[in-house]
């Protein structure tokens, strides 16, 4: 089996979940010694799990010509795109990415021919790859190329932004802050963490500003106690 990929350019670089968006640290006291206090949990963080709603668009078909687009960070949807499920979990290293899977689910088809299949993106220190399928089952994998939301060795969570007080509720607080994204657009992120771990729980971002379309990222996180197998990645052959 042959595999094609087009990889669509990023609109904003940031990691699931994870507030890395170039942007200076300032705003309530409160709110940035919460998010520092934070930032040593995560650098003790095995691995975490992030099911992802807003952020990343496929397009892709599998057969004679098999290919996969894939865009993130936009709220654009090009024609014949659809917005995909995320389903992903990565391994850390002292707060550091090791490896990242990335199980990319389109909508459920009602009606008509739906092309769009789920794909199984992986970054390891190989590279990056996809296959057509789920992390359970697929087909072997082809290289992907291009720019990715996430890479070996770079920093998972970053205290960078304009912070707003903590909310506290029961067990949780809210973290609300803003930064940018990419060149013209901003984000305002509120974060649901958890007291006891000071770990992300769940959170939503809303992106708008500069003249493009707005749109919200919704996510939930999960903290395995120990970092799942790494991916096997057997490539397509021709």
């Amino acid at each position: 089996m042959r595999l094609r990929v087009v990889v669509a350019c990023a609109i904003a670089v940031l990691g699931l979940g994870a507030a890395v968006a170039a942007a200076s640290v300032g705003g309530n006291a409160q709110g940035i010694a919460l998010a520092r206090r934070q930032l040593g949990a995560y650098r003790k963080l095995p691995a975490e799990t992030v099911t992802e709603r807003g952020y990343v668009a496929i397009n892709d078909a599998e057969g004679k010509t098999s290919f996969f687009q894939w865009q993130w960070g936009s709220g654009a949807l090009p024609h014949g795109w659809v917005p995909a499920t995320e389903h992903a979990v990565v391994a850390l290293r002292a707060g550091r990415i090791v490896w990242w899977r990335d199980d990319l689910t389109p909508p459920a088809c009602h009606v008509g021919l739906c092309g769009e299949q789920p794909v199984d993106v992986v970054i390891d220190h190989k590279g990056a790859f996809f296959a057509f399928g789920t992390a359970a089952r697929h087909t072997c994998y082809g290289k992907l190329r291009g720019s990715t939301p996430a890479s070996v060795g770079a920093t998972w969570v970053a205290v960078r932004g304009i912070f707003s007080a903590p909310v506290t509720h029961g067990s949780k607080v809210a973290l609300t802050y803003t930064y940018p994204w990419g060149k013209v657009q901003t984000a305002t992120e509120t974060d649901t963490i958890s007291q006891q771990t000071l770990l992300d729980q769940s959170g939503v971002i809303q992106v708008s500003g500069g003249g493009l379309p707005a749109f919200t990222v919704h996510f939930t996180n999960g903290h395995p106690a120990k970092a799942p197998a790494a991916p096997k990645v057997t490539l397509c052959h021709g």
